[in-house]
């Protein structure tokens, strides 16, 4: 026959076991939490770029002022692409404009583009300096000469007003070209 009382010990073994080993794995669990929270990731400062002043004796070569003028017009035109694309404006529509106007918020730029009917403000931000990759160009508005915005991207509101474009909307902030 067993004996009650070995029976008993030996469960009582096993639980203390059981124990033992449930307060090692939160132990261990607590020294990898604590690991991982303290654990302050090195960042490296960002260098600052220079800003390249231009200099009064020197005169841009044409070669330059040409490559310039198609490159901006380049980012010209992957913004209307991108509204004719998402069908907001005709695919027929065809630029107006030689080159982006800047915006008082930083990074957004407008072009303009035509049909025989009306004229178009395309307002984007420019992500990125890689003029050929299309989602260096984020399409924010489009808006036509009466005044109808056609497409509008949705951000999210601050509290705080920001100071570069002084709380107007963006549609405010585009410049008007007729």
């Amino acid at each position: 026959m067993s004996d009650p009382h070995n029976e008993h010990n030996a469960t009582l073994r096993e639980w203390r076991v059981a124990l033992i080993t449930i307060g090692v794995v939160l132990v261990i669990a607590l020294g990898v939490a604590v690991y991982f929270a303290l654990k302050v990731p090195k960042l490296e400062p960002i260098p600052e770029q220079p800003v390249d002043q231009p200099q009064q004796s020197q005169q841009p070569s044409p070669e330059n002022e040409a490559a310039n003028k198609a490159a901006l017009q380049e980012v010209c035109k992957t913004a209307l692409k991108g509204a004719t694309d998402y069908g907001i404006l005709p695919g027929y529509t065809k630029l107006a404009s030689t080159a982006p106007a800047a915006t008082k918020m930083q990074g957004r730029y407008t072009c303009v583009g035509t049909t025989d009917a009306a004229q178009y403000a395309v307002v984007f931000d420019l992500l990125c300096n890689d003029i050929a990759n299309e989602k260096c160009v984020m399409l924010m508005g489009v808006q036509a000469d009466d005044g109808n915005v056609l497409f509008a991207r949705a951000v999210p509101k601050t509290d705080a007003k920001d100071s570069t474009n002084d709380g107007k909307t963006k549609e405010e902030d585009a410049p008007k070209e007729q």
